[in-house]
């Protein structure tokens, strides 16, 4: 559910790779919504009156899963982002020709 969130978040919301990747994460399981804060409440609360349990953290943690990625703008640039939950990093490597 990670990567999806992050690409979600590219695709849809239009956010950096950074941005996406930094930004708060939920996963369900067992009918538990395990979220790190910063989310929506209000959509964490509609979760919740469909019947849904919800375990609130207080901090981003590795459970909520580790994406690093490299993206490109539409001009060649090119960024990348470690996710800091893993002490993740990233890596660009170019050819010769540019």
């Amino acid at each position: 559910s990670a990567l999806f969130q992050v690409a979600y978040r590219m695709l849809f919301e239009e956010e950096s790779i950074g941005k996406a990747v930094e930004s708060p994460r939920m996963h369900v399981e067992n009918g538990v919504i395990q979220a790190e804060s910063g989310l929506v409440k209000v959509a964490l609360q509609k979760m919740v009156d469909q019947g849904l349990q919800l375990n609130q953290w207080t901090t981003t943690n590795l459970y909520f899963g580790g994406v690093h990625g490299v993206s490109m703008s539409a001009d060649g640039t090119m960024t990348g982002r470690g996710d800091d939950r893993r002490g993740g990093c990233y890596q660009i490597l170019l050819n010769e020709e540019g």
